[in-house]
Formats: structure tokens, sequence, C-alpha cells
């Protein structure tokens, strides 16, 4: 039976079994070769390092476009706040693109890596349609 390596998610006979270790928790994952098992090792270390910037980065774009919203509801609709929760929170998954667990078993890590980013991306357009939207209302 044909498996998957974890990182480009090919399919392939002759895998090769490494040991990645993530915050103290040893994991066994299939790679191709040697740079799909590099990249993977690249990968554990990005979200080791970033995983604290990307819980703070979307607390502070979520409580902070929060507060503005509420602050600016009777200037502009609440467009500035709109804007920065969801462009924030946009550009926080653009910058770190940490999905869940379900969407790297069904995609692999480099897509499901491009599925994030395209989120962030799109989560961006949405905060400046809104932006646009609410500014131009009538009042």
């Amino acid at each position: 039976m044909k498996e998957k390596c974890l990182w480009c998610f090919r399919k392939s006979t002759d895998l090769k079994e490494i040991e990645l270790d993530f915050r103290g928790i040893r994991r066994q994952v299939k790679a191709c070769d040697q740079v799909c098992e590099s990249e993977l090792r690249r990968f554990i270390e990005f979200v080791q390092t970033g995983t604290k910037w990307y819980v703070l980065g979307l607390a502070v774009s979520i409580l902070g476009g929060l507060f503005v919203t509420f602050w600016r509801l009777r200037i502009d609709h609440g467009a500035l706040g709109m804007l920065i929760l969801l462009g924030g929170s946009g550009m926080t998954l653009v910058a770190f693109p940490f999905v869940t667990p379900q969407t790297v078993e069904k995609l692999g890590v480099r897509t499901a890596l491009q599925t994030g980013r395209l989120l962030g991306v799109a989560n961006v357009l949405i905060g400046v349609f809104f932006w646009w939207f609410l500014s131009n209302a009538i009042s």
C-alpha cells in the first residue's frame, strides 16, 4: 500500500520514516526524500518559534478591532474597527499560516500552509471590503 509524504503529500512505496520532536513529543512521520525531511524540520522549528506570535497577533487584532469598532460605531459605523479586526487577523494568518491538524492530514503540510495563507489574504480582503462598505454607508 502506498503511503503519503507528510510534506508534499505524494504517494510512494519507499518513504523514509523520520522522527520529529514537537514540544517534547516525539512523532514518527513519513518523508519521500531529504528535501521533504528538511522542509518538515524547518516547519516544526517555525511552529515552535511562531506560536506565541500567532496567538499574540490574533489576540491584539481581535481585541483591538472590537474596541475600535465599538468606540467608532457612531463615527464611521465601526468601519475602522472591522478593518483592524479582519485585516489584522488575516495578516497574522499570512505571516503564521497555522491550520488544524485535520487540514494537515487531508492536504499535507505544504498545501495546508498555502491554504492558511490564502485564507489570510481572503480575510484581509473581506476586512477591506467591510471598511469600504461601512465607511460609505448612508447614515
